[in-house]
């Protein structure tokens, strides 16, 4: 069955993978519209396809429909744009990241002083650069930043009364609209494609650049943006590509990129730990080889990392990647199918 979801915000990058759950179609619609049809007096709950939260408040207080939210966020950890999932009328929240058990976050948090006392001193002394030292414990302060913000999202989620169902973010339109049944040999090693606004994003260029391909540029990533790649060419350079750096998105554990690497048919290359996605979010969810998984993104670890998996291994790895993705995809396509043959 065919659903229809309204949203006020167009342009956005996750709406197409919500075919893998849910035969919905976007419409894109004014906030009077949106006020008028929440206000009708349906039975039948109204579908909300959102992301910047806010901008829905007056649509939530005024409804005297059910909603359904499916919430497609770069804000996930910001409680204060999420407090509308305690909101009365809401019965269903479908969110585009996992979030991890409150045990596994508070055993973390609380040994925070620790763990930058301890990381700072040894890098002090291993790398005997000032400029550098500072730079771990501001990574590391973030981490417990995002860390406490997450541990924040399991206590709201708790009390919601909504039913809460998480789905893997998945591709982009961007990643789908590039797609071609063209076959290309992986003569590329190490690839890296999109903007370099963070440290994390510059040494991946730089490491790519030795030992394979980059494109990295200073503009706006997907349509459009000044230097990205087209579609079709950022599609074709990671099928090109034997293994991809995957560092972290912007402000969500979940990143597109790793999902769109494993489609194109290559191995990401990913961080053990960074601000936000703390403590090895993709090891925990998915069957990760820690082969894959680096530290930093400095050339020699790469390559280490790399010169690690025999090339005979490689499709096996990239397989029970596939599969374990593909197995929380189904996951939250029963979830969210179970729900609405009961309610809609």
């Amino acid at each position: 069955m065919n659903y229809l979801g309204y949203s006020l915000e167009p342009g956005r990058f996750e709406t197409k993978s919500l075919e893998k759950y849910l035969n919905v179609t976007e419409q894109i619609v004014d906030v009077e519209t949106l006020l008028n049809m929440a206000k009708d007096s349906s039975d039948e709950p109204i579908i909300i396809i959102a992301s910047d939260l806010p901008r829905y408040r007056d649509i939530f207080d005024q409804s005297s429909r059910k909603i359904i939210l499916i919430h497609l966020s770069d804000e996930a950890y910001d409680v204060r744009r999420c407090d509308l999932y305690l909101h009365p009328q809401l019965s269903l929240i479908v969110r585009n990241n996992e979030v991890f058990p409150f045990t596994f976050l508070l055993k973390h948090a609380t040994k925070w002083l620790y763990w930058v006392l301890k990381w700072a001193i040894s890098y002090w002394i291993k790398e005997q650069s000032f400029a550098k030292n500072l730079g771990t414990v501001k990574h590391i302060l973030l981490s417990r930043r995002y860390l406490l913000r997450q541990m924040r999202m399991v206590l709201l989620l708790q009390k919601t009364k909504a039913q809460v169902i998480s789905f893997p973010l998945n591709e982009t339109n961007f990643y789908i609209d590039g797609q071609t049944d063209e076959v290309v040999p992986q003569s590329i090693l190490v690839s890296f494609a999109g903007t370099t606004h963070s440290d994390e994003r510059s040494i991946a260029s730089q490491t790519a650049k030795e030992l394979g391909y980059s494109h990295g540029y200073s503009g706006e990533w997907g349509p459009g943006g000044k230097g990205s790649l087209s579609p079709q060419a950022y599609v074709r350079l990671l099928k090109q590509s034997q293994f991809a750096l995957c560092p972290n998105g912007h402000v969500n554990q979940d990143c597109f990129r790793f999902y769109e690497i494993i489609c194109a048919g290559s191995l990401p290359i990913i961080p053990k730990s960074t601000p936000y996605q703390p403590f090895g979010y993709y090891q925990a969810i998915y069957d990760v080889d820690p082969r894959l998984v680096v530290t930093t993104f400095h050339v020699e670890e790469v390559k280490k990392q790399i010169d690690a998996i025999p090339v005979n291994d490689r499709e096996q790895i990239l397989n029970r990647l596939r599969i374990s993705v593909a197995q929380k995809n189904e996951k939250a396509k029963i979830a969210i199918s179970k729900y609405f043959s009961q309610h809609v």
